[in-house]
């Protein structure tokens, strides 16, 4: 599975600390928030992190739907919400392209309740980035009862790829 382009939901310290993460390990990255000061804001951060040579690869919308009709990887960094990541999964699952992977930032949620909403919840998985994300070397990568051992593997091959073990 080959990762060329990702979405990271989440403005504060986490989303624009993931982005940079993917950036540097090769991806392009669209940072999202419903509100495009946030999303500018965010996306600045990120640009600070990467440095210069870096800075074509990010962007920032607050088209959620656009930004995830095209990528590969989205990854969530929203408030543990079981409710609210219930209803974003469902939602990513609907307007994402059917081999994307949908990846949840999560610390304590089940990413098995989680996905449980999801049509395909074969894609979605936990990717747990320690704070601050481009900092801190380790990530969880945790699979769901549903995830596909494919998409897990390829995922954790991906972290390790952008640095992280």
């Amino acid at each position: 599975m080959k990762f060329e382009a990702a979405a990271v939901i989440g403005t504060g310290m986490m989303g624009p600390g993931i982005a940079a993460v993917l950036v540097r390990g090769g991806l392009r990255a669209t940072i999202l928030s419903r509100s495009a000061a946030n999303a500018e804001a965010a996306l600045l951060r990120a640009r600070e992190i990467v440095g210069p040579d870096l800075t074509s690869q990010l962007a920032a919308s607050t088209d959620l739907d656009a930004a995830c009709a095209h990528v590969d990887l989205v990854v969530e960094s929203a408030p543990e919400d079981l409710a609210f990541k219930q209803e974003l999964f469902a939602h990513l699952d609907a307007v994402a392209r059917a081999d994307a992977v949908l990846a949840s930032n999560t610390s304590g949620l089940s990413i098995t309740a989680i996905q449980s909403k999801c049509q395909r919840p074969a894609r979605v998985v936990t990717t747990h980035f320690w704070n601050p994300p481009h900092l801190m070397p380790l990530v969880e990568v945790v699979p769901g009862e549903r995830t596909s051992l494919e998409i897990a593997v390829a995922v954790k091959e991906l972290l390790a790829h952008c640095g992280k073990v």
